[in-house]
């Protein structure tokens, strides 16, 4: 799972660094994402910024116009970690690529499942030089016949009522065929 979690990686890391404040979900525009064996749809103001597909693992990157993201990966079923180690091999990854950064305060809650997805939360501190921004993380889970979706949703914490039904959109929509 190491190498599928680099780009995603980095992409948390420049969001880290270039955070500039978050417009709100536009949720009446919504646009269709569809590269087989995917679909999903995500709000009007956001964009697919990576796609990828490498070694078996599909990997989709969708940008809001602020700081906040959101990260599908697809797996195959026999390849998929279950959602604990996932998430915490993913938070343990992510502060190993910010730059002259750190991240603390790590705190991980096992939500209930939403629509056939296993949800985890995590609360986390990004600091960068004197400057601590609280961040959320939602983790979700769920298999497709024979592949396994994580759907990774991040933003800051402040921000977390702007992009939460935009989060919940992209989740409800996912479909694997």
């Amino acid at each position: 799972m190491r190498r599928s979690l680099v780009l995603p990686l980095l992409a948390i890391a420049a969001a880290f660094l270039s955070s500039c404040g978050e417009p709100k979900a536009d949720l009446a525009n919504p646009k269709q994402f569809r590269k087989e064996p995917l679909t999903l749809r995500l709000p009007g103001n956001w964009q697919v910024e990576d796609e990828m597909h490498e070694g078996g693992i599909r990997h989709i990157s969708i940008e809001t116009p602020g700081d906040a993201m959101v990260i599908v990966q697809i797996y195959p079923e026999a390849m998929a970690n279950d959602l604990n180690d996932y998430a915490k091999a993913f938070s343990e990854e992510t502060a190993k690529v910010i730059p002259m950064g750190t991240m603390s305060g790590l705190i991980f809650t096992d939500l209930p499942d939403v629509e056939g997805w296993k949800a985890m939360k995590e609360t986390l501190n990004m600091r960068l030089a004197t400057v601590n921004i609280p961040h959320t993380r939602f983790y979700y889970a769920r298999s497709f016949g024979e592949q396994h979706c994580f759907i990774i949703c991040q933003v800051s914490t402040e921000d977390l009522d702007k992009v939460k039904s935009g989060f919940e959109l992209v989740r409800g929509s996912v479909a694997i065929e």
